[in-house]
């Protein structure tokens, strides 16, 4: 609370005193005056100057017409500061009540001294009306601290939002996102730009372009404003592709046959990598030649269950197979893959095609996009993979994952094989 604020409160409390100086010839407004004094002295410690306020207007109005409209302008600056300190009503509240006291005036008493009333009536129908447009036309951006927001699927993102009106207007706002986006505070005070944390996390990728909801309230209360506007795009990226990028960095570190010891080494030819060059026989045997290399770990086998109940948990399939194969090639010279319910040859993976393997393989997972009840397989799919499964088993040797959702994979699994079940 500022010092004018202080003085206009503390002139409001000696207003009563005034009144009765002033109406001792009048005993309708006299007596009106006496009971707002008391009441002004049993309240003195009470945050009800709003309410006193509105009664010692209403007590002008049984005061001659020139003598009401002197003190109903000085009542009126300090309603204003009274409703920017305490009130929680809308403009209507206040503009009936003055009304109705105009129009009991004007038939009970005088037409001319609901003369009283127009000054704080026009006061609390122009203000508003004025504020309305204001939060109407104010123009909002949201500049988030990063240039560009990118996340993947899963992984949340957090950053600072400035929220910026133009022009400048004060108000108090309240602020309401949809589900993956969260802000703090989510009630602020509006000084034409203010800050708030934001965070978001999205379970689908894609390029998210939420809408916030930004309720204004005017400082005085007497009047909200709700405005909708677009956040800034957000880039999601899918599991599947955030794995497929890092697969790759890794397999490129790779050499060709992944980890591996050196057998013998031949004369280098074109064509062949030069991080296989033996720089160490080099000067021994006055030429380049480059290590022959050996395998040091079996083929790894893995099935995998192409279908998923919804598109979260297809992308996690996806991410899940991506990463398995890169890791297995860090040790194996290729990976088999064989799809289930699918009755072709295994796809073979090698650091060489791995890329184009990858693109193939996530092109053939699918959302089927249903709940599953009790286990209920109308569709008949789990039959299907059960008997591909039996097949493929017959025909593979070595190591064995399964990969797939919970839901299709449990099925599934068996001692010879290790289980990799996305929920």
């Amino acid at each position: 609370m500022g010092r004018l604020d202080n003085a206009l409160k503390l002139i409001g409390r000696l207003i009563p005193m005034v009144y009765v100086a002033f109406n001792l010839g009048n005993p309708l407004a006299l007596t009106a005056s006496i009971i707002l004094l008391i009441l002004d002295f049993v309240t003195w410690n009470r945050d009800l100057d709003l309410e006193l306020t509105i009664l010692s207007l209403a007590v002008a109005g049984l005061m001659p017409p020139l003598l009401g409209l002197a003190f109903s302008i000085p009542l009126t600056l300090i309603l204003d500061s009274n409703l920017r300190l305490s009130n929680d009503e809308p403009w209507w509240v206040y503009a009936l009540a003055l009304l109705a006291s105009m129009i009991l005036s004007m038939i009970l008493i005088n037409p001319s001294q609901a003369l009283a009333y127009a000054v704080p009536l026009a006061y609390i129908v122009l203000t508003p009306f004025a504020t309305w447009i204001r939060l109407k036309a104010t123009r909002i951006i949201l500049r988030p601290s990063r240039r560009r927001l990118e996340t993947t699927a899963g992984v949340p993102l957090s950053y600072s939002l400035s929220i910026v009106t133009k022009p400048k207007i004060n108000a108090v706002a309240e602020v309401v996102s949809d589900g993956e986006l969260s802000l703090e505070p989510k009630v602020l005070l509006m000084k034409g730009e203010t800050k708030v944390k934001a965070r978001v996390l999205y379970q689908i990728s894609g390029v998210k372009e939420p809408r916030l909801r930004v309720r204004f309230r005017d400082l005085r209360g007497l009047v909200t404003v709700e405005r909708v506007v677009k956040h800034p795009p957000i880039t999601v990226i899918s599991r599947t592709r955030a794995a497929a990028g890092y697969a790759e960095a890794m397999v490129k570190r790779l050499s060709v046959w992944g980890v591996e010891e050196v057998e013998e080494v031949k004369e280098y030819a074109p064509g062949d990598p030069t991080r296989r060059i033996h720089w160490k026989k080099v000067p021994k045997l006055n030429k380049l030649v480059v290590k022959m290399l050996k395998q040091t770990a079996e083929d790894l086998n893995i099935i995998l269950v192409p279908y998923a109940s919804n598109e979260v948990t297809l992308d996690k399939v996806g991410e899940t197979l991506i990463l398995t194969i890169a890791t297995a090639l860090v040790n194996s010279q290729r990976v088999m893959v064989h799809v289930a319910d699918e009755w072709g040859e295994p796809i073979v993976v090698n650091l060489s095609n791995f890329s184009e393997v990858m693109v193939k393989l996530t092109a053939r997972l699918r959302s089927i996009n249903v709940k599953l009840v009790g286990g209920l397989d109308a569709w008949g799919l789990m039959n299907r993979i059960k008997e591909s499964r039996a097949l493929m088993m017959s025909r593979i040797n070595g190591p064995l994952i399964i990969i797939g959702e919970r839901t299709w994979v449990t099925g599934l699994c068996r001692s010879d094989a290790a289980c990799l079940m996305v929920k």
